[in-house]
């Protein structure tokens, strides 16, 4: 049986072994007389190089964690030596499974035993694997053999290596983390999505972390899906609230709309204009030009009044066929008039050639204007039917022009709309 001091191992000033008992070669796994001039960095993983090959340096820790060259691991402590013959140290190993605390797992045997989250214990310096339970490797898909030694970097466990850094800065500030959320990357390059809490441990000299984390990845896939349907959803309702030819509002928007504005303006005890808009003669135009060009003239129509309306409440919808509607809330009767002039304008500016209208060269609309006040005495179907009314009036009044009129209980003529 290796007593405790039974491995160990001279090294002179340049790191090289100059000798060592055969424990020290059986806890190693290679023959004594190979390790003779060996320099000491080259049995170590890899991770471990630089600080075996600065052992001899003052200040360097006296004691602590190795991992050997497979997936062993030993406690070693240093003794440094002054002077002929044996210049340099002496070092001591001992298998972590014989060290007098127990094996590491045993620290922990709840994490490890019982817990059925991924748990792991690695070194917070260079994030070498000290163990894993067997949630942890059925999760990852790795084996205990392709895991111990090695570190997170080396098997590319984060998703992203800054927040392992993240986390073992936050653990050396405060000791520990809660609910953190990360992306670990399986074997076969898979992600799961985990939340982690972390807790730093000194062990006979070495900080150590110790990662506990839930696997909620099917609780994202489907927080994800969730969140793609509820966009999808958000899509389509707004998607259901245009019309699909001019890409303005159309009348179901209108009537949620009027609505919502109708409320608003009674509460508040303001305006609120309705403005119906007839394209003249478009039936002629229709059966002249084409459909496809009557389609392309209601776009440019809807297009160029759309560019008038400048305050976000304001709202252009098809009403049907070439009929629009323009919602004007906090609109007075003057300012609805101009709204009005500026629309008629900007559709003659287009100059659409219709040689079928008997009252200009180029398209034009007719607009019927009614506004309200919103109160307890009055209704939407009243504002509405005015509307409509002055449409007619326009229609039969020549065409190309705008008639409107306010509701008994409507807004005096005061300016009081603001783009």
């Amino acid at each position: 049986m290796i007593g405790r001091y039974d491995s160990f191992a001279f090294l002179n000033a340049d790191n090289e072994l100059t000798y060592c008992s055969e424990p020290f070669a059986v806890l190693l796994g290679i023959p004594r007389n190979a390790l003779a001039g060996t320099r000491i960095e080259t049995l170590v993983a890899p991770l471990d190089c630089d600080r075996a090959a600065s052992w001899l340096t003052p200040g360097s820790p006296g004691e602590g964690l190795l991992c050997g060259p497979g997936p062993s691991r030993f406690w070693y402590r240093l003794e440094r030596v002054q002077g002929p013959p044996h210049a340099g140290a002496v070092l001591y190993l001992e298998s972590d499974e014989q060290h007098p605390e127990g094996p590491l797992k045993e620290l922990y045997p709840f994490a490890f035993h019982l817990n059925p989250g991924l748990s792991a214990i690695s070194t917070a310096r260079s994030g070498v694997h000290l163990d894993v339970n067997r949630a942890w490797l059925h999760a990852l898909g790795y084996t205990r053999a392709e895991v111990i030694g090695k570190s997170a970097a080396e098997l590319r466990i984060w998703d992203n290596d800054a927040v392992r850094t993240k986390i073992i800065h936050h653990l050396r500030e405060n000791g520990e983390i809660d609910n953190f959320e990360a992306r670990l990357r399986t074997k076969h390059d898979a992600f799961l999505d985990v939340i982690v809490s972390a807790e730093l441990i000194m062990h006979r000299g070495e900080e150590l972390c110790f990662f506990a984390s839930l696997d909620v990845t099917k609780i994202k896939r489907v927080q994800r899906q969730q969140a793609s349907l509820q966009k999808r959803i958000v899509h389509l309702k707004k998607k259901s609230m245009l019309d699909p030819l001019t890409s303005v509002a159309n009348r179901r928007c209108l009537d949620s709309t009027l609505t919502r504005d109708w409320n608003t303006c009674r509460r508040h005890g303001t305006p609120l204009s309705l403005l119906f808009i007839d394209v003249d003669f478009f039936k002629q135009y229709n059966d002249h030009y084409g459909h496809q060009a009557g389609d392309e003239a209601l776009c440019a129509v809807a297009q160029a009044m759309g560019k008038v309306l400048r305050r976000s409440g304001d709202v252009l919808c098809r009403y049907g066929g070439e009929e629009f509607c323009c919602l004007l809330p906090d609109t007075d009767y003057q300012g609805a008039w101009d709204m009005a002039r500026q629309l008629l304008t900007a559709v003659q500016a287009l100059a659409l050639p219709h040689e079928k209208s008997p009252v200009a060269p180029h398209l034009t609309i007719s607009i019927g204007l009614a506004t309200a006040i919103p109160n307890l005495t009055n209704r939407i179907d009243q504002l509405v039917g005015l509307a409509d009314h002055n449409l007619y009036k326009a229609k039969e009044s020549g065409r190309a022009r705008i008639e409107g009129s306010v509701t008994p209980e409507g807004a005096p003529s005061c300016g009081y709309r603001e783009d």
